[in-house]
This record gives C-alpha cells, structure tokens and sequence, in this order.
C-alpha cells in the first residue's frame, strides 16, 4: 500500500468499533475497582452497640467515625477508621467485625474472613455469645464454610488433651 492511496472507509469503521468496545470495556473495570460495582452490599449497616464496648475513648471516637463512614458506603475509609480503633484498643471485637463487614463489602472476601475469624477469638475471650451468633451468621451470607476458630468448637475452659 502506497501512502499516498486513501485509507478505506471499512478500515476506520472497523477502527472506531474497536476503539469503543475497548473503551467500554475499561471504564466498566474502572467502574467496577473503583465504584460500588454492580453486587448489592453483603453488610448495609455497621454493627453500632450502645454503650460503646471499649474503655479508650480515643478507640471509641475512631469506631463512631467508621461507623459514619460505613454508613455513607465509604467502605475503605471505614476501614482505616476500624483499623485505628483497634490500634488504641487490639480487644476492640465489635470494631474488627465491622472491619471485616466493610472489607466484604469491598469484596474482599478472604481477607473478611480472616478478619472474622480474628473477631470470633475475641468474642469468645469476652464470652460475648449473643456477637458470636451473629459472627457466624455474616459468616454464612459470606458464603463460607470454614471453622470460624477452635475456641467455637469447643468449651473455652476445656483443655486440648492430644
């Protein structure tokens, strides 16, 4: 082909088509990594107690702030609030479940379930049965059939013998 020929018509319509599908297809994975994506929210509210259960009011005023951005589908901050919750108080259990709620809102599942598992250990050190319930029930709308921990297998006080 000579530079100096023109370009057939079928050329540029084959060219544009291409160009769109391909444009189509990116903004969607952009719109999908970036946006709410297309699936409902597994966890539309975040487990709010009341009175709040910890004794640092640092780790009390991070949880409300998570919570507010929870609610405001703000999923990632959530997080980072839930996070910094924890940092002031590590036995903060209702401050990693909604961080595991948030973080399988963000489809981030495996990572969610790890989260719940550590939330399950905390319930169950605390002796909370009633939050264990309902671990095991957002477990469940996960999707997940794994043990959730030792320590919900069994007696907290029995010991392991083997």
């Amino acid at each position: 082909m000579r530079l100096d020929q023109p370009v057939d018509i079928s050329f540029w319509i084959w060219l544009s088509v291409l160009t769109g599908i391909a444009g189509f297809g990116l903004s969607a994975m952009i719109s999908a990594y970036w946006g709410r994506g297309s699936v409902a929210v597994m966890f539309p509210e975040p487990l709010a107690p009341s009175p709040i259960p910890t004794l640092s009011p640092e780790a009390a005023a991070q949880f409300e702030q998570g919570c507010e951005q929870y609610r405001a589908g703000k999923y990632r901050e959530a997080v980072t609030r839930f996070v910094e919750a924890l940092r002031l108080d590590p036995q903060f259990a209702e401050a990693q479940h909604n961080r595991a709620r948030a973080t399988a809102n963000l489809r981030r599942i495996t990572e969610a379930i790890s989260q719940l598992v550590v939330a399950s250990d905390l319930y169950s050190q605390q002796g909370d049965g009633e939050m264990l319930m309902q671990l095991k029930q957002d477990l469940g709308l996960i999707g997940g059939s794994v043990p959730l921990s030792k320590s919900l297998s069994t007696d907290a006080t029995s010991t392991d013998t083997t």
